[in-house]
Order: C-alpha cells, then structure tokens, then sequence
C-alpha cells in the first residue's frame, strides 16, 4: 500500500530483534529487505548502511558459495548504483554471476533479474555493448517464464533509456513495453501495481503521457482494492 515508513519501522524492529538473539542469518535476510526498501525511499544513508552490513556478514556467516548470498550480492550492488555507487557494484555483479553459473539451471529466472540490474550498473559506468547484451540475455530467460512479462516491460524500458533518443528503435521498445504491461496472463496485484508505478515515469520521459496516466491510474485502483 505504498506505507513505506511503516514498512521501515517494521523492519527495523526485526533486525533488531535478531541482534539480540545474535540470529545473524535472520538479520541478513531482513537487511536485504531493507536494501530494496531504500531504494524505493531513496535512503541513501539507510541502503548504503545496510549493504555494508549485509555484505560483512555474507563473509562472517562464510556464506559466499551459496545462492542466497548472490542473490543478496546482487541486492546489496543494485542498491550501491542507485545511490552512485555504480562502478563498485560491478564486482558484486560478478561475484553473483559465478555463484549461479555454478549453481542454477542456466534457464533460472533469477538469472533475468541479475542481467538486468547488471546491465543497469553497465550503463551508467558507460559500457554500452555489454549492458545492452546483458538486457537481451535477460529477455530471453524472462520470456520463457509464465509471469515474465512484468520484468520484460522494465527491461524494454531500460534499453530505451540506454539509446535515450527519438529514433525509431527506442520508440520500438517503449511500444514492446507497453505490450508486455498489457499481457493478459499478469496477475493485478500489489506487484503488478508496483511494476506500473516504476514503467510510468519512463513513458512520461519520453512524451506518453496516456499510457503514463493509464498505468498510474491501474496502480491506483489496485492499491484501492487491497
């Protein structure tokens, strides 16, 4: 419901309340929590804490062979390049990408994620050609996947922030967006109004001010609902 103060104390409360009983795999998974949850606040200070803390206790804990830790590798640097830590993040992306080459299905949706936010970080340290492989890789897992749609959307939407022009082929990922939002098969939900809120902006950027408009108005009607 967008309360995200709320959500803040929440978790606060039970990352304190696993200091104290010293449960340290249980404040990873709650400092992980609070990475994405910064981002959405944008806490700097809140998210960069929390990655630094999350990453110390991914080598106390020596987790970094297991999934879980890549997976929040990969939380902890997306956080890191959304508050301009873009070229540090880098190394985590990697890190992450070894640990689920050696361990997941090569098909595994959470490799899409991965892609994606990698290609992100690429970007804004000027890699060009790689983040834009890196998107496309992230294409393919994602449209094999039953509610993939959603994260296509973002994923068209970021390749046409990385050309960031009039021509042809950015308009050409910003309709493939579209229609990727507009999939039947997407489940109206709080995720799914979550995913409108973070495209809308995007097509306003670029002029499309109905369908920004349509897609803030779907969040609206779902958040009403729950």
């Amino acid at each position: 419901k967008e309360d995200y103060t709320s959500a803040k104390k929440l978790l606060e409360y039970w990352i304190d309340e696993a200091r104290l009983l010293y449960d340290r795999k249980g404040e990873l998974s709650m400092l992980s929590e609070m990475m994405g949850l910064a981002r959405r606040m944008n806490d700097k200070n809140t998210g960069l804490e929390s990655v630094k803390r999350g990453f110390a206790l991914i080598e106390a804990e020596n987790l970094q062979q297991s999934v879980s830790a890549a997976t929040i590798w990969i939380n902890g640097a997306t956080t890191m390049k959304a508050f301009g830590k873009a070229k540090e993040s880098l190394r985590y992306y990697e890190k992450a990408l070894a640990v689920y080459k050696k361990s997941l299905n090569p098909e595994d949706e959470r490799f899409g994620g991965l892609y994606n936010n990698y290609a992100l970080a690429c970007a804004d340290t000027g890699l060009t050609e790689k983040a834009m492989s890196l998107y496309k890789k992230a294409l393919d897992i994602m449209s094999t996947k039953k509610y993939g749609a959603a994260e296509m959307a973002i994923t068209y939407l970021n390749m046409a922030d990385l050309l960031d022009s009039d021509d042809e082929e950015t308009e050409m990922f910003l309709q493939k967006a579209y229609e990727m939002l507009n999939d039947p098969s997407l489940p109206q939900d709080g995720y799914y109004a979550f995913i409108c809120r973070k495209c809308a902006p995007v097509f306003d950027y670029y002029g499309h001010f109905a369908i920004k408009n349509e897609l803030n108005k779907k969040a609206d009607d779902i958040y009403e609902r729950s």
